[in-house]
Protein backbone atom coordinates (compact mmCIF):
# COMPACT_ATOMS: atom_id res chain seq x y z
CA UNK A 1 0.00 0.00 0.00
CA UNK A 2 1.46 3.39 -0.79
CA UNK A 3 1.86 6.06 1.79
CA UNK A 4 -0.66 8.31 0.71
CA UNK A 5 -3.13 5.79 0.12
CA UNK A 6 -2.35 4.52 3.72
CA UNK A 7 -2.14 7.99 4.83
CA UNK A 8 -5.60 9.13 3.43
CA UNK A 9 -7.46 5.84 5.12
CA UNK A 10 -5.43 6.69 8.44
CA UNK A 11 -7.31 10.01 8.34
CA UNK A 12 -10.47 8.40 7.95
CA UNK A 13 -10.06 6.19 10.22
CA UNK A 14 -9.16 9.04 12.72
CA UNK A 15 -11.83 10.78 11.69
CA UNK A 16 -13.92 8.09 12.56
CA UNK A 17 -12.37 7.23 15.91
CA UNK A 18 -13.40 11.26 16.70
CA UNK A 19 -16.72 11.24 15.37
CA UNK A 20 -17.56 7.43 17.10
CA UNK A 21 -16.26 8.72 20.24
CA UNK A 22 -18.73 12.04 20.22
CA UNK A 23 -21.73 9.36 19.03
CA UNK A 24 -21.33 7.40 21.71
CA UNK A 25 -21.33 10.06 24.45
CA UNK A 26 -24.20 11.88 22.78
CA UNK A 27 -26.16 8.01 22.89
CA UNK A 28 -25.43 7.76 26.15
CA UNK A 29 -26.67 10.89 27.36
CA UNK A 30 -30.01 10.99 25.13
CA UNK A 31 -30.87 7.37 24.39
CA UNK A 32 -30.62 5.85 27.66
CA UNK A 33 -32.59 2.28 26.96
CA UNK A 34 -35.88 1.96 28.61
CA UNK A 35 -35.15 -2.07 28.14
CA UNK A 36 -32.62 -4.34 27.14
CA UNK A 37 -32.57 -7.90 25.91
CA UNK A 38 -30.03 -10.46 24.02
CA UNK A 39 -31.41 -12.85 21.89
CA UNK A 40 -29.95 -16.66 21.47
CA UNK A 41 -26.92 -15.56 19.54
CA UNK A 42 -25.86 -13.05 21.28
CA UNK A 43 -27.32 -10.00 20.02
CA UNK A 44 -28.02 -7.03 22.21
CA UNK A 45 -31.16 -5.21 21.47
CA UNK A 46 -31.90 -1.74 22.94
CA UNK A 47 -35.50 -0.32 23.36
CA UNK A 48 -35.43 3.28 22.44
CA UNK A 49 -38.14 5.88 23.52
CA UNK A 50 -39.49 5.80 20.05
CA UNK A 51 -39.61 9.83 20.07
CA UNK A 52 -35.60 9.69 20.96
CA UNK A 53 -34.75 7.76 18.04
CA UNK A 54 -32.09 8.23 15.30
CA UNK A 55 -33.95 9.84 12.92
CA UNK A 56 -34.88 12.81 14.46
CA UNK A 57 -31.54 13.82 14.51
CA UNK A 58 -31.26 14.40 10.80
CA UNK A 59 -31.78 18.48 10.33
CA UNK A 60 -34.48 17.95 7.50
CA UNK A 61 -36.63 16.42 10.24
CA UNK A 62 -36.01 18.14 13.50
CA UNK A 63 -39.90 19.33 13.37
CA UNK A 64 -41.38 16.14 11.65
CA UNK A 65 -44.67 14.70 12.70
CA UNK A 66 -44.45 11.06 13.37
CA UNK A 67 -46.48 9.16 10.86
CA UNK A 68 -47.27 5.45 12.85
CA UNK A 69 -48.69 3.73 10.07
CA UNK A 70 -49.61 4.67 6.29
CA UNK A 71 -52.99 6.61 5.91
CA UNK A 72 -53.98 4.23 2.90
CA UNK A 73 -54.77 0.54 2.11
CA UNK A 74 -52.92 -0.76 -0.62
CA UNK A 75 -55.00 -2.63 -3.20
CA UNK A 76 -53.57 -5.64 -2.97
CA UNK A 77 -52.62 -8.16 -5.38
CA UNK A 78 -54.37 -10.17 -7.94
CA UNK A 79 -51.84 -13.53 -7.04
CA UNK A 80 -53.47 -16.14 -5.14
CA UNK A 81 -50.29 -16.16 -2.15
CA UNK A 82 -49.13 -19.58 -1.03
CA UNK A 83 -49.62 -20.87 2.23
CA UNK A 84 -45.62 -20.27 3.85
CA UNK A 85 -44.78 -20.65 7.77
CA UNK A 86 -41.03 -19.85 6.91
CA UNK A 87 -41.47 -15.81 6.64
CA UNK A 88 -38.92 -13.32 9.05
CA UNK A 89 -39.52 -15.07 12.81
CA UNK A 90 -38.43 -13.88 15.98
CA UNK A 91 -37.81 -17.29 17.60
CA UNK A 92 -34.79 -16.73 18.46
CA UNK A 93 -35.86 -13.54 20.64
CA UNK A 94 -36.50 -14.77 24.24
CA UNK A 95 -38.11 -10.97 25.10
CA UNK A 96 -39.67 -7.83 23.05
CA UNK A 97 -39.41 -4.05 23.54
CA UNK A 98 -42.84 -2.44 25.03
CA UNK A 99 -45.18 0.01 23.49
CA UNK A 100 -43.75 3.34 22.89
CA UNK A 101 -39.96 2.20 21.78
CA UNK A 102 -38.51 0.62 18.90
CA UNK A 103 -35.74 -2.19 18.85
CA UNK A 104 -31.84 -1.11 17.87
CA UNK A 105 -28.67 -3.43 17.58
CA UNK A 106 -26.64 -2.59 19.57
CA UNK A 107 -23.12 -1.93 18.41
CA UNK A 108 -19.60 -1.08 19.95
CA UNK A 109 -17.97 1.99 19.24
CA UNK A 110 -15.59 -0.57 16.99
CA UNK A 111 -18.30 -2.16 15.11
CA UNK A 112 -19.37 1.82 14.62
CA UNK A 113 -15.87 2.68 13.31
CA UNK A 114 -15.61 -0.61 10.91
CA UNK A 115 -19.03 -0.46 9.63
CA UNK A 116 -18.53 3.65 8.82
CA UNK A 117 -15.23 3.01 7.46
CA UNK A 118 -16.25 0.31 4.86
CA UNK A 119 -19.22 2.56 4.30
CA UNK A 120 -17.11 5.49 3.50
CA UNK A 121 -14.42 3.64 1.51
CA UNK A 122 -17.29 1.89 -0.24
CA UNK A 123 -18.54 3.69 -3.16
CA UNK A 124 -21.50 5.01 -2.18
CA UNK A 125 -24.14 4.02 -4.61
CA UNK A 126 -23.93 0.53 -5.85
CA UNK A 127 -26.22 -1.18 -7.85
CA UNK A 128 -26.80 -2.87 -11.28
CA UNK A 129 -26.58 0.48 -12.71
CA UNK A 130 -22.45 1.10 -11.80
CA UNK A 131 -21.66 -2.82 -12.64
CA UNK A 132 -18.28 -0.93 -13.94
CA UNK A 133 -17.47 -0.37 -10.12
CA UNK A 134 -14.71 -2.60 -9.90
CA UNK A 135 -14.99 -5.27 -7.02
CA UNK A 136 -18.86 -5.51 -7.54
CA UNK A 137 -21.02 -8.32 -9.55
CA UNK A 138 -24.66 -8.09 -9.95
CA UNK A 139 -27.49 -10.92 -11.32
CA UNK A 140 -30.95 -8.94 -11.41
CA UNK A 141 -33.98 -7.96 -12.59
CA UNK A 142 -34.90 -4.96 -14.07
CA UNK A 143 -38.01 -2.97 -14.32
CA UNK A 144 -37.41 -0.53 -17.15
CA UNK A 145 -39.34 3.10 -16.92
CA UNK A 146 -41.13 2.45 -20.20
CA UNK A 147 -42.99 4.36 -21.36
CA UNK A 148 -42.26 7.05 -18.92
CA UNK A 149 -43.13 4.78 -15.94
CA UNK A 150 -42.88 5.90 -12.28
CA UNK A 151 -42.76 3.39 -9.95
CA UNK A 152 -44.07 3.90 -6.24
CA UNK A 153 -43.30 0.76 -4.98
CA UNK A 154 -41.74 -3.49 -5.12
CA UNK A 155 -42.32 -6.38 -3.57
CA UNK A 156 -41.14 -9.72 -3.19
CA UNK A 157 -40.67 -13.07 -1.63
CA UNK A 158 -36.87 -13.58 -1.20
CA UNK A 159 -35.44 -17.03 0.02
CA UNK A 160 -32.72 -16.54 2.87
CA UNK A 161 -29.45 -18.62 2.39
CA UNK A 162 -26.50 -17.70 3.94
CA UNK A 163 -23.51 -17.84 1.23
CA UNK A 164 -19.88 -17.87 2.45
CA UNK A 165 -18.27 -14.76 2.83
CA UNK A 166 -14.86 -13.96 4.75
CA UNK A 167 -13.96 -10.23 5.65
CA UNK A 168 -13.58 -7.89 2.53
CA UNK A 169 -16.59 -9.58 1.39
CA UNK A 170 -20.12 -9.35 1.07
CA UNK A 171 -23.42 -11.15 -0.89
CA UNK A 172 -27.00 -9.72 -0.45
CA UNK A 173 -30.39 -10.44 -2.20
CA UNK A 174 -32.26 -7.45 -2.33
CA UNK A 175 -34.36 -5.13 -3.81
CA UNK A 176 -33.32 -0.94 -5.08
CA UNK A 177 -35.66 1.63 -5.89
CA UNK A 178 -33.43 4.18 -8.27
CA UNK A 179 -34.53 7.90 -8.69
CA UNK A 180 -32.81 7.65 -12.29
CA UNK A 181 -30.72 5.45 -14.51
CA UNK A 182 -28.74 8.25 -15.81
CA UNK A 183 -28.41 10.14 -12.58
CA UNK A 184 -28.88 7.83 -9.43
CA UNK A 185 -28.44 10.03 -6.57
CA UNK A 186 -31.58 8.66 -4.58
CA UNK A 187 -32.44 5.21 -4.04
CA UNK A 188 -33.42 2.75 -1.00
CA UNK A 189 -32.30 -1.01 -0.65
CA UNK A 190 -33.81 -3.36 1.58
CA UNK A 191 -33.41 -7.66 2.14
CA UNK A 192 -30.93 -9.85 3.25
CA UNK A 193 -26.83 -9.52 3.51
CA UNK A 194 -24.01 -11.91 4.86
CA UNK A 195 -21.56 -9.01 5.27
CA UNK A 196 -18.88 -9.86 8.06
CA UNK A 197 -17.08 -6.39 7.78
CA UNK A 198 -20.70 -4.73 8.98
CA UNK A 199 -22.20 -7.29 11.10
CA UNK A 200 -19.16 -9.07 12.54
CA UNK A 201 -20.19 -12.72 11.67
CA UNK A 202 -20.55 -14.70 8.92
CA UNK A 203 -24.93 -15.10 8.99
CA UNK A 204 -27.68 -13.85 6.78
CA UNK A 205 -28.96 -10.29 8.17
CA UNK A 206 -32.26 -8.58 7.44
CA UNK A 207 -31.15 -5.09 5.90
CA UNK A 208 -31.71 -2.00 4.78
CA UNK A 209 -29.56 0.89 2.86
CA UNK A 210 -30.34 4.43 1.94
CA UNK A 211 -28.39 7.03 -0.04
CA UNK A 212 -29.89 10.75 -1.02
CA UNK A 213 -26.86 12.81 -2.44
CA UNK A 214 -24.36 11.73 -0.53
CA UNK A 215 -25.18 11.20 2.79
CA UNK A 216 -27.00 7.32 3.94
CA UNK A 217 -26.22 4.74 5.81
CA UNK A 218 -27.20 0.95 6.81
CA UNK A 219 -29.99 0.15 9.13
CA UNK A 220 -30.49 2.88 11.85
CA UNK A 221 -26.58 3.80 12.51
CA UNK A 222 -27.27 7.15 11.10
CA UNK A 223 -30.35 9.70 11.47
CA UNK A 224 -33.08 9.33 8.91
CA UNK A 225 -35.07 6.46 8.39
CA UNK A 226 -37.80 6.38 11.07
CA UNK A 227 -39.24 2.82 12.56
CA UNK A 228 -42.62 3.17 14.74
CA UNK A 229 -42.98 -1.17 15.07
CA UNK A 230 -41.22 -2.57 18.48
CA UNK A 231 -40.75 -6.32 17.20
CA UNK A 232 -38.73 -6.01 14.25
CA UNK A 233 -34.92 -5.33 14.65
CA UNK A 234 -32.92 -3.76 11.55
CA UNK A 235 -29.92 -5.86 11.24
CA UNK A 236 -31.34 -8.50 12.97
CA UNK A 237 -29.67 -12.18 12.18
CA UNK A 238 -32.63 -14.36 10.13
CA UNK A 239 -32.36 -17.35 12.18
CA UNK A 240 -33.79 -20.31 9.14
CA UNK A 241 -31.90 -20.36 5.99
CA UNK A 242 -33.05 -22.71 3.14
CA UNK A 243 -31.16 -25.70 2.19
CA UNK A 244 -30.34 -26.94 -1.65
CA UNK A 245 -33.08 -29.49 -2.77
CA UNK A 246 -34.86 -28.64 0.91
CA UNK A 247 -36.32 -27.06 2.80
CA UNK A 248 -36.91 -23.13 1.61
CA UNK A 249 -37.10 -20.43 4.03
CA UNK A 250 -37.66 -16.71 2.78
CA UNK A 251 -38.46 -13.16 4.03
CA UNK A 252 -41.48 -11.03 2.51
CA UNK A 253 -39.77 -7.62 1.36
CA UNK A 254 -42.28 -4.65 -0.05
CA UNK A 255 -41.73 -0.87 -0.19
CA UNK A 256 -43.86 1.73 -1.25
CA UNK A 257 -44.40 5.36 -1.53
CA UNK A 258 -47.95 6.51 0.40
CA UNK A 259 -49.86 8.73 -1.54
CA UNK A 260 -50.59 11.33 0.81
CA UNK A 261 -47.01 12.05 2.54
CA UNK A 262 -44.85 10.79 -0.18
CA UNK A 263 -42.97 9.13 2.54
CA UNK A 264 -41.40 5.42 1.52
CA UNK A 265 -42.82 2.61 3.86
CA UNK A 266 -40.88 -0.87 4.57
CA UNK A 267 -43.51 -3.65 5.26
CA UNK A 268 -42.42 -7.22 6.03
CA UNK A 269 -44.21 -10.17 7.16
CA UNK A 270 -43.90 -11.91 10.87
CA UNK A 271 -46.12 -15.07 11.62
CA UNK A 272 -47.24 -14.56 7.83
CA UNK A 273 -49.08 -10.74 8.77
CA UNK A 274 -47.73 -7.85 7.49
CA UNK A 275 -45.83 -5.77 10.09
CA UNK A 276 -45.00 -1.79 8.96
CA UNK A 277 -41.61 -1.97 10.02
CA UNK A 278 -41.09 2.77 9.92
CA UNK A 279 -40.56 4.82 6.84
CA UNK A 280 -37.97 7.18 4.91
CA UNK A 281 -39.79 10.32 5.04
CA UNK A 282 -39.98 12.19 1.51
CA UNK A 283 -37.82 15.14 2.48
CA UNK A 284 -34.98 12.60 2.43
CA UNK A 285 -35.69 11.83 -1.61
CA UNK A 286 -36.08 15.35 -3.40
CA UNK A 287 -35.05 12.96 -6.69
CA UNK A 288 -37.79 10.03 -5.92
CA UNK A 289 -40.87 12.89 -4.74
CA UNK A 290 -42.89 11.48 -7.68
CA UNK A 291 -41.96 7.78 -7.68
CA UNK A 292 -38.91 5.75 -9.10
CA UNK A 293 -37.72 5.24 -12.55
CA UNK A 294 -36.01 2.31 -12.33
CA UNK A 295 -36.61 -0.69 -10.05
CA UNK A 296 -34.14 -3.63 -9.53
CA UNK A 297 -34.75 -7.54 -7.83
CA UNK A 298 -31.79 -9.74 -7.18
CA UNK A 299 -27.97 -10.20 -5.87
CA UNK A 300 -25.03 -8.05 -5.44
CA UNK A 301 -21.36 -9.50 -4.46
CA UNK A 302 -18.75 -7.58 -3.33
CA UNK A 303 -14.80 -8.12 -2.90
CA UNK A 304 -11.70 -6.16 -1.91
CA UNK A 305 -8.40 -6.42 -4.41
CA UNK A 306 -7.18 -9.80 -4.88
CA UNK A 307 -9.74 -11.72 -3.18
CA UNK A 308 -11.97 -14.38 -5.02
CA UNK A 309 -15.98 -12.92 -5.40
CA UNK A 310 -18.07 -14.63 -2.97
CA UNK A 311 -21.08 -17.34 -3.62
CA UNK A 312 -23.79 -15.49 -4.16
CA UNK A 313 -27.55 -16.40 -3.34
CA UNK A 314 -27.79 -20.40 -2.98
CA UNK A 315 -24.02 -20.46 -4.63
CA UNK A 316 -25.48 -22.68 -7.50
CA UNK A 317 -26.51 -21.77 -10.62
CA UNK A 318 -30.37 -21.06 -11.70
CA UNK A 319 -32.03 -24.39 -13.32
CA UNK A 320 -35.25 -25.27 -14.07
CA UNK A 321 -35.70 -26.26 -9.80
CA UNK A 322 -37.38 -23.56 -7.23
CA UNK A 323 -34.95 -25.28 -4.62
CA UNK A 324 -31.68 -24.87 -6.23
CA UNK A 325 -30.71 -20.89 -6.77
CA UNK A 326 -31.87 -18.82 -4.96
CA UNK A 327 -35.54 -17.15 -5.61
CA UNK A 328 -37.61 -13.89 -6.08
CA UNK A 329 -41.19 -14.97 -6.06
CA UNK A 330 -44.23 -13.06 -6.50
CA UNK A 331 -42.34 -9.95 -7.48
CA UNK A 332 -44.58 -6.92 -8.03
CA UNK A 333 -44.22 -3.44 -8.95
CA UNK A 334 -47.17 -0.71 -7.45
CA UNK A 335 -48.55 1.35 -10.74
CA UNK A 336 -50.11 4.89 -10.48
CA UNK A 337 -52.97 3.78 -9.31
CA UNK A 338 -51.63 2.59 -5.90
CA UNK A 339 -52.70 -0.94 -7.15
CA UNK A 340 -50.24 -4.08 -6.89
CA UNK A 341 -49.44 -5.57 -10.51
CA UNK A 342 -47.12 -8.12 -11.53
CA UNK A 343 -43.94 -7.02 -14.24
CA UNK A 344 -45.22 -7.38 -17.75
CA UNK A 345 -43.05 -9.60 -19.95
CA UNK A 346 -41.28 -6.73 -22.08
CA UNK A 347 -41.01 -4.92 -18.80
CA UNK A 348 -38.10 -6.44 -17.01
CA UNK A 349 -35.17 -7.99 -18.41
CA UNK A 350 -32.72 -10.19 -16.57
CA UNK A 351 -29.29 -9.28 -16.68
CA UNK A 352 -25.90 -10.59 -14.80
CA UNK A 353 -22.02 -8.40 -15.10
CA UNK A 354 -20.54 -11.73 -14.86
CA UNK A 355 -21.82 -15.37 -17.03
CA UNK A 356 -19.22 -16.93 -15.74
CA UNK A 357 -19.89 -16.27 -12.09
CA UNK A 358 -23.33 -15.60 -11.86
CA UNK A 359 -26.11 -16.09 -13.78
CA UNK A 360 -29.82 -14.82 -14.25
CA UNK A 361 -33.68 -15.99 -15.28
CA UNK A 362 -36.94 -15.31 -14.90
CA UNK A 363 -40.03 -17.36 -15.19
CA UNK A 364 -44.02 -16.36 -15.00
CA UNK A 365 -45.10 -19.60 -15.55
CA UNK A 366 -46.19 -20.78 -11.79
CA UNK A 367 -49.47 -19.10 -10.16
CA UNK A 368 -48.27 -19.44 -7.02
CA UNK A 369 -44.44 -18.38 -7.68
CA UNK A 370 -46.12 -15.40 -9.94
CA UNK A 371 -43.47 -13.66 -11.71
CA UNK A 372 -39.97 -15.24 -10.47
CA UNK A 373 -36.14 -13.83 -10.55
CA UNK A 374 -34.10 -17.18 -9.59
CA UNK A 375 -30.56 -16.11 -9.70
CA UNK A 376 -26.46 -16.72 -8.30
CA UNK A 377 -23.72 -18.54 -8.50
CA UNK A 378 -20.31 -20.10 -7.07
CA UNK A 379 -18.08 -16.70 -7.70
CA UNK A 380 -14.49 -17.40 -7.50
CA UNK A 381 -11.28 -15.51 -9.00
CA UNK A 382 -12.70 -15.46 -12.60
CA UNK A 383 -15.54 -13.48 -12.36
CA UNK A 384 -13.63 -9.86 -14.23
CA UNK A 385 -13.02 -6.74 -12.13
Amino acid sequence: MGLRKFSLLAGVWFALLVGSNAQEQYSEQERRPIKTFKTIYGEIIDCINIFKQPAFDHPLLKDHKLQKKPSLSLIATKHRQREQVNQLERSHVLDGCPDGTIPILRTTKEDRMRANFFEQTRPQIYHPLSAKSPGFHFAYVELHNYPNTLYTGAKAFINNYIPKCGKGQFSAAQIWIISDINNPTNMIEAGWTVDPDLYNDDRSHLFISWKADGAGCYDLRCPGFVQVDNSITLGQILPNTSVYDGLQFEIYVAIHQEANTKDWWLTVKKDNVDVNVGYWPAKLFPQLASGAKILQFGGATHTSNGMPFPPMGSGYFPDNSYKHACVFRQIQYLNSSQSWKAPESWRGSAETSSQECYRATTNNEDQFMGYTLLFGGPGGDGCGA
